[in-house]
């Protein structure tokens, strides 16, 4: 039985990353490529960001999830969700502040700095 919580546990911590990073693939690899300027780049950062979330979430699982032979199914899944969520939101979260520090941030300070400007014509 042991062998079986693992192999669930593992395959929660795969597939809800998977599903996840799928989820979010359109707008982060469309933003990644705005970013990077090439559709490589932004491949290539894509799957740092899914390998972020894996892991993370594979690590998490290993170290915490009780695998001994009286250990229950109900709290097998319960925890590897809970883990896995944790390593997910902490993979998005990471990525989410990296755009928004090189995409957002500037794109206010522009915004800032362009309202400030005088308008053409205006007064003497």
């Amino acid at each position: 039985m042991e062998l079986q919580i693992l192999f669930l546990s593992l395959f929660v911590s795969i597939a809800f990353p998977l599903l996840v990073m799928g989820y979010l693939r359109k707008v982060l690899y469309s933003i990644m490529t705005s970013v990077c300027g090439q559709a490589d780049a932004a491949d290539f950062w894509y799957r740092c960001v899914l390998i972020l979330a894996i892991t993370g979430s594979v690590v998490l699982v290993i170290g915490f999830v009780p695998t001994h032979a009286g250990a229950s199914w109900l709290l097998v899944i319960r925890s590897a969700l809970i883990l896995t969520s944790i390593g997910i939101f902490v993979a998005v979260a990471i990525v989410a502040k990296t755009i928004w520090s090189t995409v957002v941030t500037p794109a206010i300070k522009a915004a800032k700095n362009s309202a400030a400007l005088p308008v053409a014509g205006g007064v003497k």
